[in-house]
């Protein structure tokens, strides 16, 4: 199973780490947004990116909010990726799981109510 993680950060130093470490072993590809971060998140994204070659550093200069515009181009952006789940989480958001196997065996069990 292949899963996938966009996320748009802005000034999160202060939860950055422990969500850094949470994302690293739950998502095989990761898509991070730095919205202009001046707390010092931009330096411990590059890093955390750089030692890991299957998440990607974007860096956002426009001063606007364009949120749903990004989410919509990273989103294409991700499915080149081939993945089976794809997640948009923020820096203060962390998935209710104790492993990556756990989150796997719970999204192996998920339904489309859509096709059932």
């Amino acid at each position: 199973m292949k899963l996938g993680l966009i996320t748009q950060i802005r000034n999160e130093i202060d939860i950055l780490q422990p969500f850094l470490r949470h994302i690293d072993g739950l998502f095989d590809v990761v898509h991070v947004i730095d919205h202009q971060s001046v707390d010092g998140t931009t330096q411990v994204l590059k890093e955390a990116v750089s030692q890991r070659p299957s998440w990607n550093y974007y860096f956002l200069e426009i001063k606007t909010k364009v949120q749903a515009e990004v989410s919509n181009f990273m989103l294409r952006k991700a499915f080149e990726d081939d993945l089976d789940y794809l997640f948009f989480l923020d820096a203060d958001e962390f998935i209710n799981v104790t492993s990556r196997q756990d989150l796997e065996n719970r999204l192996s069990k998920w339904t489309d109510p859509s096709t059932a």
